[in-house]
């Protein structure tokens, strides 16, 4: 079953309108990743949902040492600054 998406502009780019259903079903959000595949044979596309790649954190025990030594001489003139 084919649905027309309406093509919007988007600065010198260009978007289309996924119906709520569609996103749904194929997980996409807002600021998620597609991507997109032009077919070998024939004329047109093929569109996937891009698995995001599992963020590698970049914090460390020593990072963790120093914000529990900031927070400990800091603490309370931060929560100070915070609620102005």
């Amino acid at each position: 079953m084919a649905q027309q998406l309406k093509v919007i502009k988007i600065g010198n780019s260009r978007g289309v309108i996924f119906p709520k259903d569609v996103l749904d079903e194929l997980n996409i959000s807002a600021g998620g990743t597609l991507l997109l595949h032009k077919r070998a044979y024939g004329r047109g596309y093929t569109l996937q949902n891009s698995p995001e790649p599992e963020a590698e954190s970049s914090i460390t025990e020593e990072f963790l040492h120093v914000l529990k030594k900031v927070n400990t001489q800091y603490g309370s003139a931060l929560k100070k600054l915070a609620e102005k």
